[in-house]
C-alpha cells in the first residue's frame, strides 16, 4: 500500500449500490433524452434520501448510485425508504421506476470524496444479484442492525461472488414492514404528516423538509406526503426528563444503551448541536436516547464555586440520581470518569479531575472492562482492569502491551504523567440506586 494512504483514512463504512431495472431496455425504445429524463427522476427522488440518512453521495455510473454511510443503521433505513417512495411514485406513473439495492459493512479507504477496497467491491457484486424492488445486505451489515430489532430480514443463504474465494451469507430485508419511525432515529430524518412540496416544471431545486424528501414527477405542480410515519419527539428539547432510578434502570435499560452505543464502533458521531464530538459528547448523545441529560444535574457548580465541566456535570448527575462508587465492579450501560487524560490547566501537573468519560460495554471473567470510548473521530473499545493495573502481555507478534489502554500521549514535559485507564481512572457512575 503507498505511503500517501494513510492509517486513519481506513474505516468502517456500510456502503450502498442501487441501480434501475431494465434502463438499457428504455433507453433503446423511447430514445436518449427521454432515457435521460428518467434518470432525473430517478435522482430526484433519491438522492434526498441518502443525504437524510446522514449519508454521502460518492458517484453514479449511469443509472446507480454509489453511497456510504457512517452508521449501519442509517444506510438500511435509506434504503427501505427508497422502495417506499418508488412504490408511491409507481402507483400513479405511467413510466415506473423499479431498483435493486444492495449494502454491505466493512472496513475501507476513504480518500476525499471517494471509497476504495474490497468492502466496496462485495457491495457492488451483493447488488447485481439482487431482484428488482428488493434490499439485500450482507451478514456484517445484519449484524450491526439486527439488536435494534427493528429491521425485519429473512436468510437468503450464502452466495458465491465472483472474485471471492468463500461464500458471503446475504440477507433480504422486508421493507414492506420494518418500522424505521422509531426513535433511534433523530427528529429531522422524519417527514411531517400532510407537508406540501411544490417544484415548478423547469426547476431543479428540492424542497427539504427535515427528512425524506419526495421530489416531484415532470409535469406536476404538487405532491403531498402523507406519511405512515409516527412523528417522534426530539429527545433533548423534551420539557420533561426522565430521573434515574432503580425501577427504571433494569437490563433491558442497559442492553439499550450498550446496543446503541455499539452501534457506533469504528464509527463517527452524527454532528448535532445537542453535543460536542467528543468523548464526553459521546456518553451525552447514547444517554439522550433514553431521555436522560446526563449533563443536566440540579447542582452545576462544585464546591469551590465555579462551573463543572461537561465530565464534571455528569459526575454530579450521576451522584444526585444514582450513585459513584470505586470499589466493586460496574455493570453494562455505567460510566467510567476519568482524570488528567490532558493537561486542561496548561499547568504541566497531573491535577485535572473529571476530563473525559466512558461507558462500560462488558466485564470478563478476568476483570477487565471493555468500555466505549470516543476518540479521533472514531468510537473505539478500549480496556482497564483495576486489579491488574501494570500487566503486560504479549501479542501474536512478540509485541509488549499492557492490559489497560493507553489514555495519555505524554510530551517530554510530561514523562511523569499517568497514561493508562487504570491510572486515570477516578470513579463509577451508575443510575442503579
Amino acid at each position: 500500500m503507498s505511503s500517501s494512504i494513510s492509517k486513519k483514512e481506513r474505516r468502517v463504512i456500510t456502503v450502498m449500490f442501487t441501480d434501475l431495472k431494465d434502463s438499457t431496455v428504455y433507453f433503446e425504445k423511447h430514445g436518449d433524452i427521454k432515457g435521460r429524463l428518467l434518470i432525473e427522476k430517478h435522482n430526484r427522488l433519491l438522492f434526498p434520501i441518502v443525504e437524510q440518512y446522514r449519508g454521502v453521495l460518492i458517484k453514479t455510473i449511469g443509472d446507480a448510485i454509489m453511497a456510504r454511510f457512517d452508521i449501519p443503521l442509517y444506510g438500511v433505513a435509506a434504503a427501505i425508504e427508497m422502495q417506499r417512495v418508488l412504490k408511491k411514485f409507481n402507483e400513479t406513473s405511467k413510466e415506473p421506476i423499479k431498483i435493486r439495492i444492495g449494502l454491505h459493512t466493512g472496513e475501507a479507504i476513504v480518500e476525499n470524496s471517494d471509497v476504495f477496497g474490497d468492502t466496496v467491491n462485495l457491495a457492488a457484486r451483493i447488488e447485481s444479484g439482487t431482484d428488482a424492488e428488493s434490499i439485500t445486505i450482507s451478514k456484517s451489515t445484519l449484524e450491526k442492525i439486527e439488536p435494534f430489532k427493528i429491521i425485519k430480514t429473512s436468510p437468503l443463504g450464502s452466495v458465491k461472488y465472483k472474485g471471492k474465494s468463500d461464500s458471503i451469507e446475504t440477507y433480504g430485508v422486508d421493507w414492506t414492514i420494518s418500522d424505521i419511525s422509531s426513535e433511534l432515529f433523530p427528529q429531522d430524518l422524519k417527514p411531517e404528516k400532510g407537508v406540501e412540496i411544490s417544484l415548478e416544471k423547469s426547476s431543479k431545486k428540492i424542497i427539504v423538509i427535515s427528512a425524506i424528501v419526495i421530489a416531484l414527477l415532470i409535469g406536476l405542480p404538487t405532491i403531498y406526503i402523507l406519511s405512515q410515519k409516527n412523528k417522534i419527539t426530539n429527545s433533548s428539547k423534551k420539557s420533561t426528563q426522565k430521573r434515574g432510578n432503580k425501577n427504571s434502570i433494569g437490563k433491558d435499560f442497559r442492553d439499550r444503551v450498550v446496543n446503541y452505543a455499539s452501534s457506533f464502533e469504528g464509527n463517527n458521531i452524527p454532528k448535532s448541536s445537542d453535543w460536542s464530538a467528543h468523548a464526553t459528547g459521546f456518553a451525552k448523545m447514547v444517554f439522550l436516547k433514553e431521555d436522560i441529560d446526563i449533563t443536566n444535574p440540579r447542582e452545576k457548580k462544585g464546591s469551590d464555586g465555579k462551573w463543572l465541566t461537561v465530565a464534571g456535570l455528569m459526575h454530579q448527575y450521576f451522584e444526585e440520581n444514582g450513585k459513584i462508587f470505586k470499589n466493586g465492579d460496574p455493570k453494562k450501560g455505567d460510566i467510567i470518569f476519568f482524570d488528567n487524560t490532558y493537561d486542561r490547566n496548561n499547568n504541566k501537573k497531573a491535577d485535572d479531575t473529571f476530563t473525559t468519560v466512558g461507558i462500560v460495554s462488558d466485564i470478563d471473567s478476568e476483570g477487565t472492562i471493555n468500555f466505549f470510548y470516543y476518540t479521533k473521530n472514531s468510537v473505539k473499545v478500549y480496556q482497564m482492569n483495576l486489579k491488574n493495573p501494570k500487566t503486560e502481555f504479549l501479542t501474536e507478534k512478540n509485541v509488549k502491551k499492557s492490559l489497560n489502554t493507553k489514555m495519555m500521549w505524554r510530551t517530554k514535559q510530561q514523562s511523569d504523567f499517568p497514561e493508562l485507564s487504570s491510572e486515570l481512572f477516578n470513579s463509577f457512575g451508575s443510575l442503579e440506586k
